[in-house]
């Protein structure tokens, strides 16, 4: 079923699956439809068990009580639009040994040296959240220095690496198999699988990447804090 709603001025079709789950695309695109899905969550909403949201869409999982008389419900969701985003800066231990570099090097034809200092120099905004829990995805790489995603997937990633993949800059908060080109790592822990909530950082956080030696990795890595008590040391 397809039909359309209004949030806060802001017009959506909405593609409805029996009571699997509901796919939202606004009609427009927008910078921060992270905050709307972000409001729908917090309505803690009876007929909605988990709150999807990308760059382009919002997918909404439901469970047995959604109706049809549910949609109109999400009508009187009010996004906050004037919340301060968190800036922090996540520290990165350069894998200047990386097997990528070869890659990365070809297709933005700068050395090493030169793609990690103009990445070290971006800022960065955390998109969205996928492909596995925990990964995060942030948007603010220069058009030039976009590096496509590996066609031959490496079977393991390590967590806490720091990856290229198009257009985004990315972070594995689990160990997994990736496509994307590693240039880094970060020692804090990102995930916390016993904790709530399970992530340190959500969608429209800022980021800046933060160079750190071998030492200083060690030191963290031994001594866990979160990326809110690591900036709270700067």
């Amino acid at each position: 079923m397809s039909t359309s709603l209004q949030i806060n001025s802001i017009d959506f079709e909405l593609q409805v699956f029996d009571r699997d789950f509901i796919l939202m695309k606004p009609l427009e695109a927008l910078n921060d439809l992270h905050l709307i899905g972000k409001a729908i969550y917090k309505e803690n909403l009876q007929f909605v068990e988990e709150v999807i949201c990308t760059e382009t869409e919002i997918c909404l999982k439901l469970n047995e009580k959604f109706t049809t008389d549910s949609i109109e419900t999400l009508q009187a969701v009010n996004p906050t639009t004037n919340s301060i985003a968190r800036e922090y800066k996540l520290p990165i231990l350069i894998n200047r040994e990386s097997s990528d570099w070869a890659e990365i090097e070809s297709v933005s034809g700068l050395t090493s040296n030169q793609y990690i200092q103009q990445v070290l120099s971006s800022s960065f905004m955390v998109s969205m959240l996928g492909f596995l829990p925990g990964f995060l995805y942030m948007k603010g790489l220069e058009k030039h220095l976009h590096i496509p995603r590996k066609k031959t997937p490496s079977k393991k990633v390590k967590r806490g690496s720091i990856g290229i993949g198009g257009p985004y800059l990315g972070l594995y908060s689990l160990e997994s198999p990736g496509g994307w080109n590693i240039i880094g790592e970060t020692p804090l822990k990102i995930l916390n699988t016993t904790a709530l909530p399970l992530l340190d950082l959500e969608p429209g956080d800022k980021i800046k990447l933060k160079e750190i030696s071998q030492q200083t990795f060690s030191a963290l890595e031994n001594n866990p804090i979160t990326i809110e008590e690591y900036n709270g040391l700067l």
